[in-house]
């Protein structure tokens, strides 16, 4: 049986030992399962009657509702053979080889892994999903072997996953005025007639690439606040300390520094104790166990993926398999699989974000930096895809983007074309262009930094 000695397998166990153990000595052993032994254990079993593949999905351990949303976006579209030929293929020779193709700056990247997946006390540190959709689980595996481990997946944009998977051309875009429509197309129009994949997301303010980690301090040890009235005359204080720390000492510490009777420290110990106790029940239970069954809107820097589109509403998927938005107006309950429907005024009114993804082909790839310009030239008109990527390799760790940008001047253009500026992997600028030469100028970006220029032609979706 095949076995990938270069996954690195302490990093699933350093992430269980962290929310059992809180730093300390794993308490669960780390199980690795071949995908034939786990079967219907694996994750929820056998999909209910009538349930599509993408709706038996729910993430685990690791904070990457981006590419888990790209995943149930595709497998809602793509049939199982689609996938095999394009993503993920099985070695009949080799058993228990698997290899994934992902594209890096629009090439494609064959991934070997085995088929052992990381669970602990019977719980999976990954993705779970129905015993059929083993891919799902093998797809973030290889994901997690090329950016250097399961905890290198915290935080992403699903537009990333999507332009990852596909091999085509995209870019992340805000909700524009009344209408469903982007630089894209109509969401209507790219789902359908281009047969491309659309997800969304609701970005914090300060922060593109938001994961959902907990809170730490910098030796890994959970950090606690809590508010506590002393006198009914004054506003509560707050107080913060870890798991590890001595209840005693704490509430010692505290009085010290708010100059309290020393007879408050009694009071005060069963109180940081229980709160101890109440975080480490929490973080010690599987991440889903704790994840509400519905909220009021969508949880800030969270990924949804959308299955499918209608003139009036839009099927979205919870990759938590759970936390369905209370404006659900499903016409039958699936909120135990984190499916729900929106209208398409809701979901304008709740998401400021699309992460859209067309059939696309590579024209061309250009070696650029901060204030070169690319020459190009077009002998027919084309709807061009032009993407600057800025990733970093996976030894750097998780890579810290600048704000980047780029524009575009042509012959056949009146005045030039701006893409968006910001702090992410890639940006890019859709753009009809007719028989000519261009420019593509890098007019943000980091001094000495290299970046990539693609050029995508959009086909259709047979093309």
């Amino acid at each position: 049986m095949y076995a990938d000695g270069d996954f690195p397998k302490r990093d699933a166990e350093d992430i269980v030992r962290r929310k059992l153990a809180h730093g300390g000595p794993c308490p669960s052993e780390v199980e690795w399962v071949r995908v034939g032994d786990v079967g219907c254990v694996f994750g929820r079993g056998p999909a209910p009657a009538g349930a599509q593949p993408p709706l038996v999905v729910r993430q685990g351990e690791v904070d990457d509702c981006w590419l888990l949303s790209a995943l149930a976006t595709v497998a809602a579209r793509w049939t199982e053979s689609e996938i095999q030929r394009k993503i993920v293929h099985q070695h009949a020779e080799t058993p228990g080889k698997v290899t994934v193709v992902i594209h890096r700056c629009g090439r494609p990247v064959p991934v070997e892994i085995d088929d052992s997946l990381p669970f602990y006390g019977g719980h999976s540190v990954g993705v779970t999903c129905g015993g059929g959709f083993w891919w799902v689980a093998l797809v973030e595996k290889a994901f997690a072997k090329v950016n250097g481990g399961y905890s290198k997946l915290s935080g992403g944009l699903e537009v990333d996953a999507l332009v990852d998977l596909t091999g085509w051309g995209g870019g992340m875009v805000g909700m524009r005025g009344e209408g469903m429509g982007t630089e894209f197309g109509g969401l209507e129009e790219i789902v359908g007639a281009k047969g491309g994949f659309v997800g969304l997301s609701c970005l914090k303010d300060t922060d593109a690439s938001v994961g959902e980690g907990g809170d730490a301090n910098p030796e890994g040890e959970q950090i606690i606040r809590a508010t506590v009235s002393i006198h009914s005359s004054r506003p509560p204080y707050a107080l913060t300390f870890t798991l590890r720390d001595c209840p005693r000492s704490v509430a010692a510490s505290f009085v010290a520094q708010h100059q309290l009777p020393i007879e408050t420290i009694d009071s005060l110990v069963p109180f940081v104790a229980s709160h101890q106790a109440a975080a480490s029940r929490h973080l010690s239970a599987p991440a889903w166990q704790s994840r509400p069954s519905t909220t009021k809107s969508p949880i800030p820097g969270h990924s949804y993926a959308v299955l499918s589109l209608s003139p009036s509403a839009a099927h979205l998927l919870n990759p938590w398999g759970t936390a369905t938005i209370d404006d659900d107006i499903s016409p039958s309950p699936s909120d135990a699989l984190g499916s729900f429907y929106l209208t398409l005024p809701s979901l304008r009114t709740m998401f400021n974000a699309l992460h859209i993804c067309v059939p696309s082909r590579l024209v061309s790839s250009h070696d650029t930096a901060l204030q070169h310009s690319t020459p190009l030239s077009f002998t027919e008109p084309a709807a061009c895809i032009f993407m600057l990527h800025a990733d970093l390799p996976p030894s750097t760790g998780k890579p810290v983007y600048h704000n980047i940008g780029f524009r575009v001047e042509g012959s056949s253009m009146t005045a030039p074309l701006s893409s968006p500026v910001c702090a992410l992997r890639q940006v890019s600028l859709p753009c009809d262009v007719g028989p000519g030469d261009y420019t593509v100028t890098v007019d943000q970006g980091a001094p000495g930094a290299r970046y990539k220029l693609l050029v995508y032609e959009q086909v259709t979706r047979d093309g």
